[in-house]
């Protein structure tokens, strides 16, 4: 929330982020639970959206078992009394549940806790852009802005020149590495990084036409279902060429487009303080991996397995250079 929102009930920016954070799970469990509700319903029931005038309870959804109804009403009631009596009330009702109604309760907040990890996401970004746009402060150094850690520097008595120059002659080397027990799939991380682009444009909500803010709602309703029809465990353990496709997608899908954004925050900073941008050969991050090729023990790594994965990240490389290269043309 930028400096210029005054609201009588927020007194500080710790007011407003609670507000703003418990607005978004909010209207995502709404959204979600919507989905859930209009499951089997005709089209018109599935677009009812607006969440303004739908429940965040567990009321009118069939699939969901009245013992896992009771459990998430008497957890609400911990949530505004935490207190020994209130969770003793969960741990009772849980005892009498059947292992099926355990299982969907699980479930249930399994999808609930993610989305409140998505939110949080969304809103550690937003915070940083408005940081980035000077509406707020932030007091951890570790957490500060290219131009903020430049004047630090320079107020430490380093000259500009001394600045460009330890970090042309800087390089960081990012690792990958994997574990038979990482737990999300691909597919469903896919689909969550569509459910924090959704909340992105939710923020920016105020500028869509009332027919595109309702296509935004239905396509995040739609996605919110897909993730509860996906089973979220594996049902066979990843293969180390299963780790290194998820090593590479994560270059593709993230890194791949991340790494010039930040040459070029760099850049600008550089150029704020009076120097030319960092030469065409500069090389401040590269990247390794030990996936598809450690050798600690692990008896499916071999050295056909190494070069497999090789020749597979050099031609996932090759396609990525040809679709920039593409673009020129």
């Amino acid at each position: 929330m930028s400096k210029g929102t005054s609201n009588s009930r927020f007194t500080s920016f710790v007011d407003a982020d609670f507000f703003l954070l418990s607005k978004d799970v909010k209207f995502i469990r709404t959204v979600f639970l919507q989905a859930l509700r209009s499951e089997g319903a005709d089209e018109a029931t599935f677009r009812k959206l607006d969440p303004e005038t739908l429940s965040d309870r567990l009321d009118g959804i069939p699939s969901i078992p009245d013992a896992v109804r009771a459990l998430f009403e008497i957890s609400i009631g911990y949530e505004s009394d935490p207190s020994d009596k209130s969770f003793k009330a969960m741990h009772n009702h849980v005892q009498t549940m059947s292992a099926n109604d355990i299982k969907v309760a699980a479930r249930l907040y399994l999808e609930m806790l993610n989305h409140a990890n998505l939110v949080e996401r969304n809103h550690r970004v937003r915070r940083w852009r408005e940081v980035k746009r000077g509406e707020r402060d932030i007091q951890s150094k570790s957490s500060q802005t290219l131009q903020q850690t430049f004047k630090v520097l320079l107020d430490s008595g380093f000259s500009p020149e001394d600045i460009r120059s330890a970090l042309v002659s800087q390089n960081t080397e990012l690792v990958f590495t994997a574990h038979p027990t990482q737990a999300a799939r691909r597919s469903v991380l896919s689909k969550n990084s569509r459910v924090s682009e959704f909340l992105e444009k939710q923020d920016n909500s105020n500028f869509l036409t009332p027919v595109q803010k309702n296509e935004m709602l239905h396509d995040l309703q739609a996605t919110l279902m897909s993730i509860w029809r996906t089973n979220p465990v594996r049902r066979h353990k990843p293969t180390p060429e299963d780790e290194s496709r998820y090593g590479l997608s994560v270059v593709e899908q993230s890194i791949w487009e991340a790494l010039p954004e930040h040459y070029h925050a760099v850049d600008y900073a550089l150029k704020e303080i009076g120097q030319p941008p960092l030469p065409i050969d500069c090389c401040l991050l590269t990247l390794g991996s030990w996936m598809g090729g450690d050798r600690d023990g692990n008896p499916f790594v071999t050295a056909e397995l190494t070069r497999r994965v090789v020749h597979l990240s050099k031609w996932r490389a090759a396609q990525l250079y040809w679709g920039e290269v593409d673009k020129l043309l």
